[in-house]
């Protein structure tokens, strides 16, 4: 864990040497409000949260012209958001519940310009964020849901990276060409 006077919000940075950076102007008033923090981060490291993240950036520096892979960039991150929420908040009472949801909309008030690879805090994802926080029941209930709506985000990404990759693939023709 490292702290940096260059950045806002904790992220999780690095391939091989995976570091956990947070702000050095964050004042806790003790230990208990640190955890989360670093139990959300060290999440984003134990599902290889970066290695998907660096995946995505790879295909949308080579499709940035095709909307459904910003769209398939802009879920998974939100999704991963929030599966680290839910490790987070999995055995919390409904008052450190709003003291997380409150540390999310802290951070979230901050200056996030340049932190496309880290962030994902718009005002949608921070409303599904900060409800599934707060209704952890409902969400319980759609696990399987949810992991077959990361399932076709992941087929539409492969898909989407190899048809447009290879074009000379039998059956699928180059535009342009007969």
């Amino acid at each position: 864990v490292l702290q940096s006077d260059k950045v806002t919000t904790p992220f999780v940075c690095g391939l091989f040497k995976t570091r956990i950076i947070i702000p050095k102007t964050l004042e806790f008033v003790c230990d208990k409000k640190l955890l989360p923090i670093l139990e959300h981060e060290y999440t984003h490291i134990r599902y290889f949260d970066i290695w998907i993240k660096y995946a995505m950036i790879i295909v949308l520096s080579i499709h940035w012209f095709n909307p459904l892979v910003w769209v398939m960039f802009y879920f998974v991150s939100g999704d991963m958001e929030l599966v680290c929420d839910a490790v987070v908040t999995e055995n919390m009472d409904n008052n450190e519940r709003a003291e997380y949801a409150k540390l999310i909309l802290a951070f979230a008030s901050k200056n996030m310009e340049g932190m496309l690879m880290y962030s994902n805090l718009s005002q949608r994802n921070l409303q599904k964020r900060i409800y599934a926080i707060m209704k952890p029941d409902i969400n319980k209930n759609k696990n399987f849901f949810s992991y077959s709506v990361f399932s076709a985000y992941i087929t539409l990404f492969l898909v989407t990276f190899f048809i447009g990759t290879f074009p000379g693939i039998k059956g699928i023709k180059a535009a342009g060409k007969d």
